[in-house]
């Protein structure tokens, strides 16, 4: 398994292909799984589904038109960037203006200021997780009113506030949002993850801990089904097979994307300002 740094997943794909190793990752680039013999598989939603429920809810039920994308300086921030742009594009809707943050920025206060002189009536930030824990203090003091769009590699170690839904009036309401899978049927199963998972580190578990969880829980289960040969475990996690014991049932398509049902949710408060994560 391989964390959300989308580089060391490329590195990690390397290797498998060529030791012919499985490989399930966090990292959210869609390149990853371009491959016509899969090693590796994709956990989660894509930089391209993020950016299409991103555009969605920004464009189409907001209407908002003055958007800045703020972009980590790095292969990530560039890719999640260039999606969220297409999506933009796509809808026929005004392109965002884009900021690039250096990886180990410090001047958060010079950041802020020029965020705000864009003026911006929503903000997507397309950065990992130590720039969100510098940058999301003096954002929210600056202007707690304007919307903020995490990506799913910035807010990973954030959970969904349990109590917003994706009713079109709370998603009308300032707050930071980002991508999570829906709960639907599964909920019974989240419910007693997330009751053992507090009950041994007295937190709420994050998305990072859920997807981790699901992984290994595929991994098991695929197991059974191909027992220990890498060729045919891989065939199994590319065959569709839906694997369900996780807190979300967890399908691989052949080229080792994962196949969910992505929902735009409130980041809940109190992990927001647990930040970093």
């Amino acid at each position: 398994m391989t964390s959300a740094n989308g580089s060391i997943a490329h590195q990690a794909e390397q290797i498998s292909n060529k030791v012919g190793v499985p490989i399930l990752t966090l990292a959210s680039d869609s390149a990853t799984t371009e491959t016509n013999i899969p090693w590796i598989f994709r956990m989660g939603p894509s930089d391209a589904d993020q950016a299409r429920a991103f555009a969605e809810g920004i464009y189409q039920e907001r209407r908002f038109q003055r958007v800045l994308l703020v972009v980590q300086a790095d292969h990530d921030g560039r890719a999640g960037g260039d999606e969220f742009e297409k999506a933009a594009r796509r809808m026929a809707a005004p392109q965002p203006a884009r900021l690039a943050v250096a990886s180990g920025e410090a001047d958060w206060e010079g950041v802020t200021a020029q965020i705000r002189s864009h003026q911006p009536e929503a903000v997507v930030l397309w950065t990992d997780a130590q720039t969100v824990a510098g940058l999301l203090p003096k954002m929210r003091s600056a202007n707690a009113s304007v919307p903020i769009y995490l990506c799913r590699k910035a807010a990973l170690g954030a959970a969904p506030s349990s109590s917003v839904s994706s009713a079109p009036d709370s998603r009308n309401a300032p707050g930071i949002w980002s991508i999570y899978s829906r709960s639907g049927e599964r909920m019974s199963a989240r419910e007693d993850f997330d009751r053992r998972y507090s009950a041994k580190f007295g937190i709420r578990p994050a998305a990072a801990a859920e997807e981790i969880y699901d992984a290994v829980r595929a991994i098991a289960a695929a197991l059974r089904g191909s027992g220990p040969n890498r060729a045919r475990l891989r065939d199994q996690l590319a065959s569709g097979a839906i694997f369900p014991e996780g807190v979300f049932p967890v399908a691989f398509d052949p080229a080792g994307n994962a196949r969910g049902d992505y929902i735009v949710l409130a980041v809940a408060t109190g992990s927001a300002q647990a930040l970093p994560f």
